[in-house]
């Protein structure tokens, strides 16, 4: 998938601060916080992190949900057509060869960017079956 460079290092950016912000989920989850994602904030990231900071003040910022920080950094870094492209893209990728692990890879990359599309476990897995050749729903 083709996009502008300006918009793919975004992208990327922000696919990794969202990987390394899921380490943290699960102290997240039982904490409801999330202030332990934010300390791997770097660069522009960490920029607009601290207008958030400034505006609603340090205890609240840190009370905000990382389902909505998620929400909040995607209306940030991703324009909707680049959103559109992405589900377009998990709806139509397919193993392609014996790449499994790039298949792989690139289905999870999607999935954390477009939950809406496979809410629960199961559609996750039907959806990942569906990418193998043969495999028709």
């Amino acid at each position: 998938m083709k996009r502008l460079e300006l918009t793919q290092t975004i992208l990327v950016d922000l696919d990794q601060q969202i990987l390394e912000g899921l380490l943290c989920q699960r102290y997240m989850d039982v904490h409801g916080q999330s202030e332990v994602a934010m300390c791997t904030f770097e660069g522009r990231a960490l920029t607009w992190w601290n207008g958030n900071v400034q505006t609603l003040g340090l205890a609240n910022a840190n009370q905000i949900p990382w389902s909505n920080v998620k929400a909040m950094m995607t209306t940030e870094y991703c324009p909707a057509t680049e959103i559109e492209k992405m589900e377009q893209e998990l709806w139509t990728l397919t193993l392609k060869g014996d790449d499994i692990e790039a298949y792989s890879n690139r289905f999870h990359e999607l999935v954390l960017m477009c939950p809406e599309l496979v809410p629960t476990e199961k559609k996750k897995i039907e959806k990942y079956i569906c990418g193998f050749p043969g495999r028709n729903q």
